[in-house]
C-alpha cells in the first residue's frame, strides 16, 4: 500500500514537472509572442492613421494654397480685359488718396508672346502727399500695373479759395500738382481676338473730386 502511494506521488510530481516545463518552454513564449505581435499591430495601425491624417492635411493645405495662388494670378492677369473692374479699382484709389480728379485712357490690347498688353494713360491732380499715396497705391492693386513713366507739373489754382502762395513743404506755388502716368496692365492673349476689327478702346474716363473742376474727357465713360 505504501509502495503504491509512493508511486502515485512520484507520478504526480513527474506530471507537474512536465507541465511546468511545457508552460515555460512552449506556452509562455508563444503567449509573449502573441502579445508582442498584437501590440505591434496596434502601433502600426496608429502610425498608419497618423500618416493618413498628415497626408490629408498636407493635401488640403496644398489645394488651398493652389486655389489662393490661382485666384491671385487671375486677379493680376485676368482672362479678359476686365476694364470696368480696373477703372473701379483706380477710382477707389483716387478716393483713398484724396486726389482732386483723374482721367484714365486705356488703349486697345496688343498681343504678346505670353500675355496681351493694355497701355493706360492716367492724369491726376492733387497735393504732394495725395499724389505720393496715389503712386504707392498703384503697386498695391490686385491687377498687375507696371508704371513706365511719371511726369509732375505745377497745377494752377483751381478756384477763389485756392492758395496763391506756396504751402510749407510743397514744391509748387499752388500747392497742387498735375501728375501724368503711363503704365501697362495685362490680360490673356485671347482677348486680342475679341477687340480686332476696328475696335479702338473706350477712350478717356474722368473722375472729378468734390468741388474740383474736371477736364473735358476725350469720351465719357
Amino acid at each position: 500500500m505504501q509502495v503504491k502511494t509512493k508511486n502515485l506521488l512520484i507520478g504526480a510530481i513527474v506530471v507537474l514537472l512536465v507541465g511546468l516545463l511545457w508552460y515555460k518552454a512552449v506556452y509562455s513564449p508563444m503567449e509573449n509572442k502573441a502579445s508582442t505581435a498584437k501590440t505591434a499591430a496596434h502601433q502600426a495601425d496608429a502610425t498608419a492613421a497618423s500618416l493618413r491624417q498628415e497626408l490629408n492635411a498636407a493635401a488640403s493645405k496644398k489645394a488651398k494654397g493652389q486655389d489662393v495662388s490661382t485666384a491671385a494670378l487671375l486677379a493680376a492677369v485676368p482672362l479678359d480685359a476686365a476694364e470696368a473692374s480696373f477703372l473701379r479699382s483706380i477710382d477707389e484709389l483716387r478716393v483713398s488718396s484724396g486726389a482732386d480728379w483723374q482721367s484714365i485712357t486705356p488703349a486697345p490690347p496688343t498681343s504678346g508672346s505670353n500675355v496681351a498688353t493694355i497701355t493706360v494713360g492716367i492724369s491726376v491732380q492733387g497735393s504732394e502727399d495725395q499724389l505720393a499715396r496715389y503712386v504707392s497705391g498703384l503697386s498695391d492693386l490686385k491687377r498687375l500695373f507696371v508704371l513706365d513713366t511719371l511726369t509732375l507739373t505745377s497745377a494752377a489754382p483751381s478756384g477763389p479759395g485756392s492758395p496763391s502762395n506756396p504751402t510749407a513743404g510743397n514744391v509748387f506755388t499752388s500747392g497742387k500738382m498735375q501728375m501724368a502716368i503711363s503704365g501697362r496692365v495685362f490680360t490673356q492673349p485671347s482677348v486680342v481676338a475679341a477687340t480686332a476689327g476696328g475696335t479702338t478702346g473706350t477712350g478717356a474716363t474722368t473722375t472729378p473730386g468734390v468741388g474740383a473742376p474736371a477736364p473735358t474727357p476725350a469720351r465719357s465713360g
